[in-house]
């Protein structure tokens, strides 16, 4: 295909190129053979390519060659287009004509390798709103072939959401990992690209979401992002369209939840598991510390008080450990046998599961202190400030604590 640059270099030299091109043909191929001569990025395969491209479609497509909005799809600059086309959202591609609309198809399968650079770049850096205005302006670009290759991609992501939205364990790591999940972008981008076609994902995916509404902490709020991010695909089934709207208020209730005093906490809980998960040899150091200092603790239980005090301390420790799993992590009590369940089958390493258990056992404890911490103060505030001062300084603190988050 022409590189748009050996067009822009013929037109400084001749302005009425596309009026006769018949004519400007051959002086147009040797100012890019003399160009090819002093610049090492222009070939002659270039120069060639360019001439064949004039001689067979001549003028054909110059009004679209010429339109800034399709250049910057052709040169692949989605800032350029994201810029042009909010410039002007009336200014839509398919107005555009041809003497014959049958060239419409041909234009874009003739640009098809250079459109899908476009797309796929959109799709790569998961700019979903600028792949939305693509869509929706200048959807007449968009050939069979690449639409197809378009669906096949997205039905990849829909399928993660899908299988993760099964286990309430996974709730954290799809936001984190694949915030598509959360964009309301994403969701519109579906429905107009092709509505009857993601339509069984989508109600699959809400189904998901009534399923396991009950989840508690941290895991409501992750269903709560996911289910407001799909109330923004935009159905003409109405059954469909008003499950939708009606969720939609849900979704901003559960994702409220998040600014709760517990809830800082849960989310500080997953951010350093985060954080811990994505440095491995201060990952293994923790985790490693922690082992210490729970051997030490066990030997001076053992030494001081014998072996029934040891044993009373490690069954309370394991029961404190499920009851904070609940709490914090929702209503999956068995998230020790789950990780065990996975370990044994090999679907996780013993290593990964060793890091993870002993990990949020620490920091469950570590943030469950603090909530009992924050708890005890609120309290003593009440009391101390006698009401309505207490419950000013209770404002501050929280309003401190959540910009933190």
């Amino acid at each position: 295909m022409i590189r748009f640059e050996l067009l822009d270099i013929v037109k400084s030299h001749i302005p009425e190129f596309e009026e006769n091109i018949e004519q400007n043909i051959v002086r147009a191929e040797k100012i890019l053979k003399a160009e090819a001569k002093m610049n090492a990025t222009v070939s002659i395969n270039d120069v060639e390519a360019f001439v064949a491209f004039f001689v067979q479609y001549g003028a054909t497509f110059f009004n679209y060659l010429n339109d800034t909005i399709v250049r910057s799809i052709l040169k692949n600059q989605e800032e350029s287009f994201e810029l042009l086309v909010n410039r002007d959202r009336s200014q839509k591609i398919y107005s555009l004509k041809f003497e014959d609309e049958s060239q419409l198809d041909d234009f874009a399968e003739l640009f098809q390798d250079e459109i899908w650079k476009f797309i796929f770049s959109l799709y790569q850096n998961q700019q979903w709103q600028v792949l939305n205005l693509f869509i929706i302006h200048c959807r007449t670009l968009l050939s069979y072939d690449n639409e197809e290759a378009l669906k096949d991609l997205l039905d990849q992501k829909n399928g993660i959401i899908l299988e993760m939205l099964q286990n309430p364990e996974c709730y954290n790591d799809l936001i984190t990992n694949y915030p598509y999940s959360i964009s309301q972008y994403y969701f519109r981008m579906l429905s107009n690209l092709d509505e009857y076609y993601f339509i069984e994902e989508v109600s699959s995916m809400n189904s998901l979401v009534v399923e396991f509404q009950k989840v508690k902490g941290r895991k409501k709020v992750c269903l709560g992002k996911i289910l407001y991010a799909i109330t923004y695909f935009a159905s003409t089934d109405e059954e469909l369209s008003k499950v939708l709207r009606d969720n939609r208020p849900i979704a901003k209730e559960w994702k409220g939840a998040e600014s709760s005093v517990l809830s800082i906490l849960d989310n500080w809980h997953y951010k350093s598991l985060d954080f811990k998960l994505s440095n491995p040899l201060m990952q293994w150091s923790l985790t490693s510390l922690y082992y210490l200092l729970l051997a030490y603790v066990y030997y001076l239980i053992y030494a001081s008080h014998g072996v029934l005090w040891l044993l009373a301390t490690f069954v309370t420790q394991v029961l404190v450990y499920v009851i904070l799993v609940y709490f914090y992590i929702g209503d999956e009590i068995k998230q020790k046998s789950f990780l065990l369940k996975h370990a044994i089958q090999k679907q996780i390493a013993w290593s990964d599961f060793m890091r993870t258990f002993t990990i949020n056992n620490f920091f469950l404890q570590f943030y469950s202190l603090m909530a009992l911490i924050i708890i005890g103060f609120t309290i003593a505030l009440l009391v101390v400030g006698k009401g309505i001062v207490g419950i000013i300084v209770i404002r501050f603190i929280y309003q401190f604590i959540k910009k933190k988050v």
